[in-house]
């Protein structure tokens, strides 16, 4: 942890974004209470909490509590990041489901407030690096198949172009 000496050190500290992340489980993955809605939080994290962003699960939880957010789809001052690939599950996610995940949350968090991510890390249930890699790419390959729907600019996805995809066993023909 930084700690802020100057007045001029602190003025910076405004240009960061800062998250909040909410956490329904202990270090084990199990949850450590029943209720495991964000109704009786959402105020508290949407309008007191200092961060720019809110970080919520909402793979695991089937996106529960979505609806919260329409009320508010054209008031919302912090940006919302959804989970849309679970960190429980060691099978990579297809890029269409996480566009499905992104079209849900579309219906109420609008698409310049939304980020999209996992739901918490990927390091806790025994996951490895390449499983992390092919979920993390979904997410980025979803986004990209949303943004095209939407008629927004794509981003290119390194790891899904067949160009840089190399076979390492050559073909005896």
């Amino acid at each position: 942890m930084a700690v802020v000496t100057s007045d001029q050190e602190r003025a910076g500290l405004d240009l960061l974004t800062h998250g909040d992340f909410h956490c329904d489980e202990d270090m084990a993955g199990r949850s450590w209470h029943q209720d495991t809605s964000y109704a009786n939080s959402i105020e508290l994290y949407l309008e007191r909490c200092k961060g720019d962003v809110w970080t919520l699960e909402m793979k695991d939880r089937h996106q529960q509590d979505l609806e919260l957010f329409e009320p508010l789809k054209h008031e919302l001052k912090k940006k919302i990041c959804i989970g849309a690939v679970s960190h429980r599950s060691l099978q990579a996610d297809r890029p269409e489901d996480v566009a499905g995940e992104i079209r849900k949350a579309l219906k109420y968090i609008p698409p310049d407030r939304l980020i999209v991510s996992s739901d918490c890390g990927f390091g806790r249930q025994g996951c490895n690096r390449e499983i992390a890699f092919y979920k993390a790419t979904a997410i980025a390959q979803g986004c990209n198949i949303v943004r095209k729907k939407l008629g927004l600019t794509t981003t290119h996805v390194q790891a899904a172009d067949p160009k840089l995809q190399i076979d390492i066993v050559r073909s005896s023909s």
